[in-house]
């Protein structure tokens, strides 16, 4: 089919369709009441002018998939989907969870709690859930839905991550509160809206396969379907955990100062840390006979690599999915009663350093993955089981000002961002369990959420490694 007139085509990425069961919805949960029309106004804008790729369509056109982007966007084909609802009332005058109260904190040790139920404040009735629901014609990609209270304001962006991935939405993001904060918009750097820093990956020639992952051929797709249903007998529940960077450095001085008794010059971060930790308490009530490799992905941002032309990183403002994982080596489920935290700690750190380290791997991949755009990736071979992590903490939600738009006559909060919350809808036949995140951090402490069945969290619960709320 030619392509359709008024818009400007960009071909999806491996990377985009790698993504392509997962729609996220980032929540923000800002301290103030805010003016919706000031938001959409500031957003649309940016897009219009600056980043014209954070407004295309997700189509499919002669088997392949891509962007249409309008040449021209007007009310009929807005850059992004906006609605808000003002609920002309406190936020605390109903029994909704008590964010601040969570937010305020001050335990020492890490605790865990479900998410806040804020479905209905995230998204509207219409914004779209699967990836299918995007390709509906003339659907915009990026969805924005704001709940205004009295208080407090939720602000909820989703979007596929065939198209975004949270460090490009922090460049989005980041933009928009400069245009708030009435920042000439001509000073901020945009993406032009051909930019393809991966297509130099196709036709590379040599592939080398990627081992953090298993296959499926597309006319395996029952196999994968009952690969993943065969997870799916407990039911689903998020948890959101507060691990204090108190507690974490104290840990960190310990694993700092056996590594200096050893006398080696290793050293291992903060994050390593914290996801070790969170690591050892998921799996540490496992039967200690249980030798179920769990493979480990820790999402990496492909963007400060130097995989692109002349051994550089990326240079260009890149907004669309520039994601990949290191593959932790995988360990068996008794084996994080074994290891220590420092050990754990240095395996996640020795994984990150030797992906780094190895930028011709890095090309290769992706160039395998290009060669194979058409084959279905399973996180683990069958009989192991998988954990997929991300740390967004270098996307600094919790620093987002919303101060440009406070809505006149607020009387109370600065327009600062009290806390990041995320729900990722997966394609019905894929399990969200073992799917994480470190959300953010504020003064004193770091903010997780992760997914697992119920069953499980019980017996986390009552191995007595984390305390429940």
């Amino acid at each position: 089919d030619p392509a359709p007139p008024n818009v400007r085509i960009v071909p999806c990425s491996v990377l985009d369709m790698w993504a392509q069961d997962r729609v996220l919805t980032l929540g923000l949960v800002v301290d103030t009441s805010l003016e919706p029309q000031a938001l959409e106004r500031s957003l649309s804008m940016l897009a219009v002018r600056k980043f014209p790729r954070a407004g295309p369509r997700l189509t499919e056109r002669n088997w392949d998939m891509e962007f249409q982007i309008p040449c021209t966007f007007d009310s009929n084909h807005p850059p992004i989907a906006f609605t808000a609802h003002h609920y002309r009332e406190p936020y605390s005058s109903l029994a909704r969870p008590d964010v601040r109260a969570l937010v305020s904190s001050s335990d020492s040790e890490p605790l865990l709690c479900p998410l806040p139920s804020l479905e209905m404040y995230l998204r509207s009735k219409e914004c779209p859930k699967y990836f299918a629901d995007f390709l509906a014609s003339d659907t915009p990609i990026l969805n924005v839905h704001v709940s205004v209270f009295d208080d407090l304001t939720i602000i909820g962006v989703t979007f596929p991550q065939t198209m975004f991935d949270v460090p490009g939405m922090r460049t989005l993001l980041h933009g928009w509160m400069r245009v708030l904060s009435g920042e000439d918009i001509d000073a901020i750097q945009g993406m032009e809206w051909d930019v393809a820093p991966f297509g130099s990956f196709r036709d590379m020639g040599v592939y080398t396969v990627y081992v953090g992952m298993d296959l499926a051929s597309p006319s395996s797709a029952l196999t994968a379907h009952l690969f993943f249903s065969a997870c799916g007998c407990d039911a689903e529940e998020g948890m959101l955990i507060r691990v204090p960077k108190a507690y974490l450095e104290d840990r960190r001085c310990e694993i700092m100062g056996h590594l200096k008794l050893q006398g080696s010059s290793e050293r291992v971060e903060t994050s390593d840390i914290l996801m070790a930790w969170w690591l050892k308490t998921s799996y540490d009530h496992r039967k200690s006979d249980d030798e179920t490799p769990i493979w480990i992905h820790i999402s990496v941002d492909l963007r400060t690599k130097r995989i692109f032309s002349g051994a550089s990183t990326l240079s260009e403002q890149y907004i669309n999915n520039a994601s990949s994982a290191v593959l932790i080596p995988p360990i068996s489920a008794n084996g994080f009663q074994k290891a220590s935290l420092g050990e754990l700690a240095l395996r996640i750190r020795r994984a990150i350093a030797a992906y780094d380290a190895d930028p011709t791997g890095i090309r290769h991949e992706l160039g395998w993955l290009n060669a194979n755009i058409i084959m279905e990736h399973l996180p683990s071979p069958r009989g192991a089981e998988s954990e997929t992590q991300t740390n967004w903490c270098d996307a600094r939600l919790s620093e987002l000002d919303f101060s440009g738009a406070r809505a006149l006559g607020s009387k109370d909060g600065t327009g600062r961002v009290l806390l990041v919350l995320a729900d990722m809808l997966l394609e019905e036949h894929m399990p969200a369990r073992g799917n994480g995140a470190i959300l953010m951090e504020d003064e004193k402490a770091f903010w997780m959420s992760q997914v697992k069945g119920r069953k499980e969290w019980e017996k986390i619960r009552l191995s007595g490694r984390v305390n429940f709320i």
